[in-house]
């Protein structure tokens, strides 16, 4: 992502997808082009880099070139990689609380779970109704669970369906009272 800066050169930031070094990349385009560059600078996900003018018409193409051959023509896919499946026994407020206690980032990814669950209720939420808010329970359990998947308009499921969901689990407080919710970050 870029935004133009006031001397008309470019400042930019991103992400990078598991397998492809940001940064490296970055480095790979600088060394063939440096006059194109004011500064850079990054890791293995993220990066930020400032551009001149010139830098920026040329950078797309030189990017593209480069990812092209980290990934020898393969387009890469998205995948999530899940703890399993959480014992009923854990699906706890008291779980969620000891697992915020924790920091999570690149290398300490937060634990992330599938199962199968049960659909019983279903609402769009938020001001552009671009939220879906399900009340589910585990196949083979009567526990029900408030599930957020957040800016998703598609695929609604429908009462009494069955979905399989990779989930992370958060407490909140609802008039008071503490409970467990189920934040989606996929679900099938």
């Amino acid at each position: 992502m870029f935004a133009p800066t006031e001397d008309g050169g470019w400042k930019g930031s991103g992400r990078s997808l598991p397998g492809l070094h940001l940064r490296d990349a970055i480095d790979v385009i600088y060394k063939k082009n440096p006059s194109w560059f004011v500064k850079f600078g990054g890791h293995a996900m993220a990066a930020g880099l400032s551009l001149t003018a010139e830098g920026r018409a040329g950078f797309a193409d030189a990017f593209e070139e480069v990812v092209k051959n980290n990934y020898d023509g393969i387009r890469p896919q998205q995948y999530l990689v899940s703890d399993g499946q959480l014992p009923l026994d854990q699906m706890t407020v008291h779980t969620a609380r000891h697992l915020s206690l924790n920091v999570w980032g690149q290398g300490f990814e937060e634990p992330l779970w599938v199962g199968e669950f049960r659909v019983h209720q279903v609402d769009m939420i938020g001001k552009d109704k671009n939220h879906l808010k399900m009340i589910v329970s585990p196949l083979g359990s009567f526990d029900a669970f408030t599930a957020l998947h957040f800016f998703q308009e598609d695929k609604i499921p429908q009462p009494d369906q069955i979905i399989r969901l990779a989930y992370r689990l958060q407490a909140s407080v609802f008039g008071g009272e503490e409970k467990l919710d189920l934040i989606i970050a996929d679900r099938d």
